[in-house]
Protein backbone atom coordinates (compact mmCIF):
# COMPACT_ATOMS: atom_id res chain seq x y z
CA UNK A 1 0.00 0.00 0.00
CA UNK A 2 2.84 2.40 0.84
CA UNK A 3 4.50 1.77 -2.54
CA UNK A 4 1.22 2.54 -4.28
CA UNK A 5 0.89 5.84 -2.38
CA UNK A 6 4.46 6.85 -3.29
CA UNK A 7 3.89 5.89 -6.94
CA UNK A 8 0.67 7.89 -7.14
CA UNK A 9 2.32 10.90 -5.52
CA UNK A 10 5.22 10.81 -8.00
CA UNK A 11 2.84 10.46 -10.94
CA UNK A 12 0.75 13.35 -9.67
CA UNK A 13 3.81 15.59 -9.38
CA UNK A 14 5.07 14.64 -12.83
CA UNK A 15 1.65 15.29 -14.36
CA UNK A 16 1.85 18.89 -13.12
CA UNK A 17 5.15 19.47 -14.93
CA UNK A 18 4.93 20.39 -18.59
CA UNK A 19 8.43 19.88 -19.94
CA UNK A 20 7.25 20.74 -23.46
CA UNK A 21 6.21 24.27 -22.47
CA UNK A 22 9.56 25.49 -21.17
CA UNK A 23 10.82 28.54 -22.99
CA UNK A 24 14.33 28.91 -24.38
CA UNK A 25 14.85 32.43 -22.95
CA UNK A 26 13.15 34.50 -20.27
CA UNK A 27 13.80 38.02 -19.05
CA UNK A 28 13.31 41.75 -19.56
CA UNK A 29 13.50 43.56 -22.86
CA UNK A 30 16.09 46.28 -22.37
CA UNK A 31 16.15 47.76 -25.90
CA UNK A 32 14.01 47.20 -28.98
CA UNK A 33 14.05 48.22 -32.62
CA UNK A 34 11.97 47.15 -35.63
CA UNK A 35 13.78 43.86 -36.29
CA UNK A 36 15.12 42.72 -32.92
CA UNK A 37 15.27 43.28 -29.19
CA UNK A 38 17.89 42.82 -26.49
CA UNK A 39 16.86 40.48 -23.69
CA UNK A 40 18.41 40.45 -20.22
CA UNK A 41 17.67 37.34 -18.13
CA UNK A 42 17.98 39.46 -14.98
CA UNK A 43 17.49 37.42 -11.84
CA UNK A 44 17.20 40.27 -9.36
CA UNK A 45 20.79 40.53 -8.13
CA UNK A 46 21.88 44.09 -9.02
CA UNK A 47 25.55 43.21 -8.47
CA UNK A 48 25.57 40.24 -10.86
CA UNK A 49 26.43 40.35 -14.55
CA UNK A 50 24.02 38.66 -16.94
CA UNK A 51 24.41 37.79 -20.62
CA UNK A 52 22.44 39.93 -23.04
CA UNK A 53 20.79 38.17 -26.00
CA UNK A 54 19.77 39.80 -29.27
CA UNK A 55 16.61 38.11 -30.47
CA UNK A 56 15.15 38.70 -33.91
CA UNK A 57 11.57 38.30 -35.08
CA UNK A 58 10.18 37.50 -38.50
CA UNK A 59 6.75 37.35 -40.13
CA UNK A 60 6.06 33.93 -38.55
CA UNK A 61 6.82 35.02 -34.96
CA UNK A 62 3.74 34.59 -32.76
CA UNK A 63 3.04 37.00 -29.89
CA UNK A 64 0.73 36.15 -27.00
CA UNK A 65 -0.05 37.33 -23.51
CA UNK A 66 -0.21 41.01 -22.53
CA UNK A 67 0.67 42.19 -26.07
CA UNK A 68 -0.88 41.06 -29.35
CA UNK A 69 1.87 41.75 -31.90
CA UNK A 70 5.58 42.42 -32.15
CA UNK A 71 5.10 46.18 -32.74
CA UNK A 72 3.34 46.51 -29.34
CA UNK A 73 6.22 45.00 -27.36
CA UNK A 74 8.09 47.64 -25.34
CA UNK A 75 11.23 48.02 -23.28
CA UNK A 76 10.86 46.63 -19.72
CA UNK A 77 8.28 44.03 -20.80
CA UNK A 78 8.93 40.66 -19.16
CA UNK A 79 8.85 37.94 -21.81
CA UNK A 80 9.38 34.25 -22.43
CA UNK A 81 10.81 33.33 -25.83
CA UNK A 82 10.80 30.09 -27.81
CA UNK A 83 13.26 30.05 -30.72
CA UNK A 84 13.21 28.27 -34.05
CA UNK A 85 14.85 24.86 -33.99
CA UNK A 86 18.29 24.51 -35.50
CA UNK A 87 18.92 28.23 -35.76
CA UNK A 88 21.67 29.58 -33.55
CA UNK A 89 22.87 32.80 -35.14
CA UNK A 90 20.90 34.95 -35.39
CA UNK A 91 18.43 33.86 -32.71
CA UNK A 92 14.97 34.02 -34.32
CA UNK A 93 11.91 33.90 -32.09
CA UNK A 94 9.19 31.42 -32.99
CA UNK A 95 6.89 32.55 -30.15
CA UNK A 96 7.02 35.38 -27.62
CA UNK A 97 4.83 35.36 -24.53
CA UNK A 98 4.58 38.74 -22.80
CA UNK A 99 4.18 37.89 -19.11
CA UNK A 100 4.01 41.44 -17.76
CA UNK A 101 3.82 44.66 -19.69
CA UNK A 102 5.47 47.98 -18.94
CA UNK A 103 3.35 51.12 -19.01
Amino acid sequence: MRKMTVLLTVLFLLAGCNAFDSSDYEGLIITKDEQSFMLCPCEGDPEAEYPIYEIFSDEQTEVEGKRSNIADIREQDKVRVWVKEGENVPIIAEKISVESASE
